[in-house]
């Protein structure tokens, strides 16, 4: 695409007028107003010369608002003109932007779908243990991180689970129903079942010992 230049010509602005003079004469003016006083008798008019000053102000204001907006005038049609221009562009920006993201949303949704299948097809009789909606990484989001790459986190957290599933049952622990519970609880933790099975194995002696005391006692 050409590259396309904004050409703009503008000459610097310029205000004449007469207010430095204006200025001069209000202030000999205004020295009548300096010394006078509100006493009962002047009120009405002190008033007149307050609406008269205000008057005076207004006047002056009021032209300097008329300056103003035949002075903003060509600015204000400039930018009118600015915003068409950049409107025909904005368009497509907004069609563009639009079709990103929803090319982006498609990408996400058939990821998630990749994912899942990859899932199904590695996590087998271990999904109790194993739930996608806990041990999905966030990598596997990125457009980087591969079907490889998944399948093998995958298996790799199945050969976890089944080694320590393993290791629970080899303890031949008549907890062990406890312990498989207890080991999924904790999110998959072997250290946590071995220590249910060290208390529950603890309890049990110490409440056949205490049982065994109270029967000798008798």
């Amino acid at each position: 695409m050409n590259e396309l230049q904004v050409m703009v010509e503008q000459k610097p602005g310029e205000i004449k007028s007469n207010l430095d003079d204006l200025a001069a004469a209000l202030t000999n003016q205004m020295q009548a107003y300096e010394g006078l006083e509100v006493t009962e008798d002047n009120i009405p008019e002190r008033k007149n010369d307050l609406a008269t000053l205000r008057k005076m102000s207004k006047a002056i204001d009021g032209r300097r608002k008329e300056v103003k907006k035949s002075w903003d005038a060509p600015l204000k049609e400039f930018e009118a003109k600015v915003k068409d221009v950049t409107g025909i562009i904005d368009k497509q920006i907004i069609r563009i932007d639009g079709d990103i993201k929803e090319f982006d949303r498609k990408r996400v949704a058939e990821k998630q779908e990749k994912i899942k299948a990859l899932y199904e097809e590695e996590i087998g009789e271990y999904a109790d243990y194993l739930p996608l909606s806990v041990i999905k990484l966030s990598k596997w989001d990125n457009k980087t991180c591969g079907e490889t790459e998944i399948r093998s986190d995958l298996q790799e957290m199945v050969i976890k689970v089944k080694s320590d599933l393993s290791a629970i049952k080899a303890l031949n622990s008549e907890f062990e129903e406890k312990l498989l519970n207890a080991y999924k609880a904790s999110g998959n933790q072997l250290s946590v079942a071995i220590q249910k099975h060290t208390d529950y194995t603890e309890a049990k002696v110490a409440t056949e010992k205490a049982f065994k005391e109270a029967q000798e006692r008798k």
